[in-house]
């Protein structure tokens, strides 16, 4: 039977984790009576008296109540009943991309090529536009996700693709600058520079992205590559290998583009989420291959044996980066204002260092006369 909590109704457990458990569930008087269902997300009842966890679990919503787009998890709303935090957001009707893959590896399969990119450019576009969202004040978020993730993307049954768990998320104006420096999400998925003690920035998203595809384009884990005790114990840093020395059967151009995106140096790989998307997308042009929502969400609904999902009817998702819904925040890029500040400081440098010179050739002929 479903059990109440507060306003809600929750029919089923669909997820456990160790700071949360997720229900399926609908809102109103009577359980057998809705119009939609959503997903109610609550802390564990032994975190509670944990202040730290509470902060923790509920900047996910403070995180995600500003954000609106296709490819991420929409938050309704946060609260408390009684003294149990919750999170309500949108009910995914698919599977996770961690389980999809533990399927596939199952049956000894993997993703094909073109769905694993399509499936990549999805949530490429979901990370532009959190990169790049500003505060209803205007103040840019200079939003981190931090844990891109396969348990972290989700892919519904009529083939969308979503980001969700803001958990770890950092946002400017809501962490402290000293806090940047800390690592949060999981260890194998950071990039070798923030292990060694760089600051973070929104290519660590690119990174956990590109694992995401090594693992879809593989079917292998990425953790069966790397020592996560000796990368805590700072004895390894995290290192992908090629990817054909793994699947030889990858395009080679495709592979090129994976390599660059997880090369070891962070300059080397794309810039930022949009221009990996164009590099995405000119291969699947250039191959003269069409893939799409349908296609995807075909595969995942054979994959996991849904026969009847129950899933709300298909909305056809346009092909275009910004497709409908996709509420671009004004103002340019990460990319973009880093180059301008890079700009604007080498020309105040150089009339500053000719202005210095000067006074210090008249102090040096004062002194000599």
């Amino acid at each position: 039977m479903p059990q109440q909590f507060g306003r809600f109704w929750l029919h089923e457990k669909v997820g456990h984790g160790g700071m949360a458990e997720i229900f399926r569930a609908s809102v109103g008087p009577d359980p057998a009576a809705y119009k939609f269902q959503i997903a109610v997300k609550r802390l564990h009842p032994h975190l509670i008296s944990d202040r730290s966890h509470v902060d923790m679990f509920l900047t996910e919503a403070d995180v995600t109540k500003f954000l609106d787009h296709p490819n991420l998890l929409h938050v309704y709303e946060a609260g408390f009943v009684g003294e149990q935090p919750y999170i309500a957001m949108d009910y995914v009707w698919g599977v996770d991309l961690a389980r999809l893959l533990d399927l596939l590896r199952a049956r000894g399969s993997r993703f094909p090529a073109d769905l694993a990119v399509y499936t990549a450019m999805q949530i490429l576009r979901g990370l532009d536009y959190i990169h790049r969202a500003r505060a209803p004040g205007g103040e840019p978020m200079e939003m981190i996700h931090r844990d891109i993730t396969p348990a972290n993307i989700f892919a519904t049954f009529d083939g969308q693709v979503k980001i969700g768990d803001f958990g770890v998320a950092r946002v400017s104006f809501l962490e402290p600058r000293e806090e940047s420096v800390v690592l949060k999400g999981k260890l194998t998925h950071i990039p070798p520079e923030v292990v060694s003690g760089d600051p973070i920035g929104q290519s660590d998203d690119l990174w956990g992205l590109s694992l995401c595809l090594f693992e879809m384009l593989t079917g292998r884990g990425i953790g069966q590559f790397m020592d996560a005790e000796a990368i805590e114990m700072g004895e390894a840093l995290p290192a992908v290998p090629a990817i054909r020395s793994v699947n030889p059967e990858i395009d080679k151009r495709l592979a090129k583009i994976l390599g660059r995106a997880l090369h070891p140096r962070r300059k080397r790989r794309p810039p930022d989420a949009y221009a990996y998307y164009r590099l995405l997308k000119a291969y699947l042009r250039d191959q003269g291959i069409q893939v799409g929502q349908e296609a995807l969400g075909r595969f995942v609904r054979n994959a996991t044996g849904a026969k009847d999902p129950g899933a709300p009817p298909i909305v056809p998702m346009e092909d275009d980066f910004e497709q409908v819904g996709y509420h671009a925040p004004a103002g340019p890029s990460m990319t973009q204002r880093m180059v301008v500040g890079i700009q604007i400081r080498r020309r105040r440098i150089w009339p500053l260092a000719i202005a210095v010179t000067a006074v210090a050739a008249v102090a040096a002929w004062l002194l000599l006369f």
